[in-house]
């Protein structure tokens, strides 16, 4: 199993759970916290909210996370602060670690070919399209 949980940590948790642990691992990766709200994580890791509580708080007591809790007496709470703290699974994301990509790098090459991203105006998810000679985003 590859991914962003380390395979002993993942044996115990369910697709859903390991969907969850993802999302908050990449969130880490990018920023050292995952502070996005409970539906944000349920929402891009495709399941419940009950799940990302659930997921939460079965590592919390496994040991994996660190949640703060940020209430504020007679206001809405501001989000939790999530950190990995297990030691196998920061050095795991150390070695998995991802490579930024700047607005201007958008062009990739597969199999000899260059290919062009174009945003779609009716999707939210951009198009790919081959043969990407042209610089720039829209052009």
């Amino acid at each position: 199993m590859s991914g962003v949980v380390p395979a002993k940590i993942a044996a115990s948790f369910t697709m859903a759970e390991l969907a969850v642990l993802t999302v908050i691992a990449r969130q880490c990766q990018r920023a050292g916290v995952c502070t996005l709200h409970i539906d944000a994580i349920a929402a891009l890791a495709g399941c419940s909210r009950t799940s990302v509580q659930n997921t939460l708080r079965q590592a919390r007591l496994v040991g994996l996370i660190l949640v703060k809790e940020r209430r504020r007496p007679g206001q809405p709470s501001l989000t939790n602060v999530v950190t990995v703290i297990s030691r196998e699974w920061i050095a795991w994301l150390k070695l998995g670690g991802f490579k930024r990509l700047s607005p201007t790098n958008n062009h990739f090459h597969s199999r000899g070919e260059s290919a062009r991203i174009v945003p779609r105006r009716d999707s939210y998810r951009p198009y790919v399209r081959p043969g990407g000679s042209r610089g720039g985003l829209f052009g």
